[in-house]
């Protein structure tokens, strides 16, 4: 994923290039700046949520689901796997695109106000 607009990302998000990770400073967003990166996404698998502090939870296939499904928890906020990335915030049920860390991170940030860690830096 190529970034898209500088929207997209604040300071502290973390994103790949060429050379590998990092995190987005200030100046990455300054316009000039932003449009000569070469920066994409990070792709959240299971692996990656677990470094960013997720459990995780397996429930095994059911004889109407021939797949089993993992489900991932932080902080009252749970994201599920089965077919699409979904997320649940304390009971409430939200369908939405999240592909990317980036992304995570911005959604956790806006549910608890906090930050958060990407464990393999």
């Amino acid at each position: 994923m190529k970034h898209t607009k500088r929207t997209d990302f604040r300071i502290g998000n973390w994103v790949e290039d060429e050379n590998g990770y990092y995190q987005i400073e200030a100046e990455h967003l300054e316009e000039d700046y932003f449009n000569t990166l070469q920066c994409w996404g990070i792709k959240i698998d299971d692996k990656v949520l677990k470094e960013l502090g997720f459990v995780s939870i397996v429930t095994p296939p059911m004889p109407t689901a021939f797949t089993e499904v993992t489900d991932y928890f932080l902080d009252g906020l749970e994201l599920s796997t089965s077919q699409i990335m979904h997320w649940r915030w304390h009971g409430g049920y939200s369908i939405k695109d999240i592909d990317y860390i980036h992304q995570l991170q911005n959604l956790y940030y806006a549910l608890t106000g906090k930050e958060l860690e990407f464990k393999r830096a």
